[in-house]
């Protein structure tokens, strides 16, 4: 495929990100709007992670597009732009995820703040039983919260261990693409070695015939002379 193939390829793939890019922006800013209900706020945020999905894999065949440029300028033009895409992608994918918990944290406060006013409604009535009730709730939503935000804190970690095998395998991934041109580069290199050796080959073959050609007109010429003597009379 020549430079201006993969060019075009490379700019259908940018394109196309850059508009996920901008429709996610709008649906993250939706689901950090406190004017939108609970409801329209979790569909932005799940169109947002869709978009986020699709632009992850448009991001990877735009990835491979920069590292097969003809030229090392281009590639390294592309490398760079790739580059602040995915900055941009990683800071959106993190501010999906903070509005995830937010929003998640705004749901069980309306929850809970729900319940306890049915218990307190409940508990008018002085009823011991219900006075119970209400003990055993607040127990178990503090527990709740607790195994929340134990929940939260161990996701967080996983998406750093993630976040980091994710880095791990793009740089190896960079390192086979590097490896490849390297190697394309060393067989066009033993491609035209070869056809010099072919042409040496072919020079020298073509000497040695002009010397066995040259050696037998010398040797005719020899003969032609001692035969010329023994004629004479």
């Amino acid at each position: 495929m020549d430079s201006s193939s993969h060019n075009r390829i490379f700019q259908h793939y940018y394109k196309e990100i850059e508009s996920l890019i901008s429709e996610l922006k709008v649906e993250i800013d939706q689901a950090y709007s406190s004017l939108l209900s609970l409801e329209e706020r979790k569909n932005s945020l799940q169109k947002a992670e869709r978009l986020l999905n699709e632009a992850s894999q448009s991001f990877h065949s735009l990835e491979l597009e920069a590292y097969s440029e003809n030229t090392d300028s281009e590639s390294r033009s592309n490398v760079e732009r790739v580059s602040s895409l995915k900055k941009q992608l990683e800071r959106l994918r993190k501010e999906w995820k903070d509005a995830k918990i937010i929003l998640s944290e705004e749901r069980d406060k309306l929850e809970r703040n729900d319940l306890l006013r049915q218990v307190e409604s409940d508990l008018e009535s002085g009823s011991l039983e219900q006075r119970q009730k209400f003990v055993s709730v607040t127990g178990k939503l503090e527990k709740g919260n607790e195994i929340l935000h134990n929940s939260r804190r161990t996701l967080e970690e996983t998406e750093q261990v993630t976040r980091g095998i994710l880095e791990d395998l793009s740089t190896q991934r960079q390192t086979i693409m590097h490896t490849r041109e390297g190697l394309s580069r060393i067989d066009a290199a033993l491609l035209r070695s070869r056809g010099l050796l072919s042409s040496m080959t072919r020079r020298a073959l073509a000497n040695k015939l002009i010397l066995y050609l040259v050696a037998a007109v010398f040797a005719l010429a020899g003969l032609f002379i001692v035969f010329s003597k023994f004629r004479r009379p």
